[in-house]
């Protein structure tokens, strides 16, 4: 008869440890704004915009009757980041992977949504992401799911729950009935009382904290900024309170030439 284990000792991380470890290597800032900048770049995006939405959104019904304490948590004031290429399937896969990247095969797509990506966690405990016809809603903590649900929001577009949800997007979506032909990150800003429980990080994010980092990255990015860039050749920076900027190449072919 083989030899039986009599125990499984495996050596495993959890999610939110391995967050934790990369938010410490990738401290918040500027560096968030970038990561986000260089991963649309990868995908071949022309456009980005960031939006600091100020707004609270409605907090019922929401998508999952338990976890509806947890997710009227993220209904509140967020960041939001979107760019003009669909997230692929590889994206998906590759956010979970944590700290590997497709694009280490492939340099053409946005592979870079790995390590980068999840620099936003030093902002938020749960990220969403809208593209084509999905919602994905990331939840490492799992605390209302397993991690990750994504959704076909066109298909439940007359559910009150998603209606609910999807108007957090509205400042870069105007149909929630149809595919969205892009990319938007949602990052709602980490909270007092989700700072208190958080594996993550024990850090509330301000309102002002991003507002710096938005002006400072505008100022110091400038237009010079968008000429290391291989396709992007426009960014907007808007909030809800009316600070706006735009940067943009001219010519930016014959620039890069």
């Amino acid at each position: 008869m083989p030899v039986q284990a009599v125990a499984q000792n495996a050596q495993r991380q959890s999610v939110t440890t391995t967050l934790k470890s990369l938010c410490c290597d990738y401290p918040a800032g500027g560096g968030v704004l970038h990561e986000l900048l260089q991963n649309a770049d990868d995908a071949g995006a022309q456009t980005v915009k960031f939006y600091l939405d100020l707004n609270s959104y409605p907090i019922e019904p929401l998508i999952s009757t338990e976890g509806d304490c947890e997710l009227q948590g993220y209904q509140g004031p967020a960041l939001l980041a979107y760019n003009n290429v669909i997230f692929t399937e590889n994206d998906f896969k590759n956010l979970s992977s944590l700290g590997k990247s497709f694009k280490l095969n492939d340099e053409t797509t946005t592979g870079g949504f790995g390590r980068g990506f999840n620099t936003v966690y030093n902002w938020t405990d749960s990220p969403a992401i809208v593209s084509r016809e999905f919602l994905l809603i990331l939840d490492p903590h799992e605390r209302w799911s397993r991690g990750g649900p994504r959704y076909d929001f066109v298909a439940s577009s007359k559910e009150p729950e998603m209606i609910n949800h999807l108007k957090a997007f509205q400042a870069f979506m105007k149909k929630s009935d149809e595919a969205l032909d892009g990319t938007i990150i949602r990052i709602p800003l980490r909270t007092a009382t989700q700072a208190a429980s958080s594996e993550i990080s024990n850090r509330e994010t301000m309102v002002s904290e991003v507002q710096d980092v938005l002006q400072k990255f505008a100022t110091e990015f400038g237009k010079s900024g968008l000429l290391f860039m291989k396709n992007i050749d426009y960014i907007t920076i808007g909030s809800t309170d009316g600070d706006n900027f735009e940067l943009s190449v001219v010519d930016a072919e014959d620039v890069r030439a």
